[in-house]
């Protein structure tokens, strides 16, 4: 069995928990429509949305086999962490 752990930084900057359930749902709703896939790929996310706040997400759960790398899917957990680092105060750019 493996744990995989994904960082996903590719959608819009998270600064509080609504942030992170639009990205979440943009995320399920671009595997599920575009994708084909029954739900969201992965078992479990992650938002930071400010250095001291972080909220789990189930996504798959422990029991539904994830959909995020073919070979490892019977085999694996993945959790992916949205992680955004302002890189400054003054002009408020995130990567």
């Amino acid at each position: 069995t493996h744990i995989v752990i994904r960082q996903l930084g590719d959608s819009e900057p998270i600064l509080n928990q609504q942030d992170c359930i639009r990205n979440i749902k943009d995320l399920q709703d671009f595997q599920m429509d575009t994708l084909g896939w029954a739900d969201i790929g992965f078992n479990f996310l992650i938002c930071n949305y400010n250095d001291d706040q972080q909220q789990i997400y189930r996504g798959r759960g422990w029991i539904n086999r994830g959909a995020h790398c073919r070979d490892y899917n019977y085999n694996s957990l993945v959790i992916v962490v949205f992680v955004f680092l302002k890189l400054s105060d003054k002009k408020g750019e995130y990567y």
